[in-house]
């Protein structure tokens, strides 16, 4: 592995250690979703960012760099399965309930 590589790697581990892997993983999955149209435009980041806040009891800074750091991640992944499942095998159904309500959410943000 190149030392760039390594260095995003790093990055990742952080942040999930940091925040959390449920909140990495929803994180990683909002911003595929939010992306899938080629514009992430400041209304879904603005409600990306504010829903993290509030489920995750995040300051606008720590969601902004959650959402940084996610956005590497995401930049490179090349399957959802991981993060699926890490939301499948560490929330409650009601919270799995909450985190499609947060996707919707994001989806229609942009109209």
């Amino acid at each position: 592995m190149v030392w760039w590589r390594r260095a995003e790697v790093t990055k990742t581990q952080a942040a999930e250690a940091e925040f959390g892997a449920e909140a990495f993983a929803l994180t990683c999955l909002a911003l595929e979703l939010a992306k899938a149209d080629d514009d992430f435009d400041a209304r879904e980041q603005d409600r990306l960012r504010a829903d993290l806040a509030h489920h995750f009891d995040l300051s606008a800074e720590a969601a902004q760099r959650l959402v940084q750091a996610a956005e590497v991640h995401q930049g490179q992944m090349v399957e959802t399965y991981g993060l699926t499942r890490t939301l499948r095998e560490n929330l409650s159904e009601a919270e799995r309930v909450v985190v499609i309500e947060t996707l919707w959410r994001l989806a229609y943000a942009d109209g």
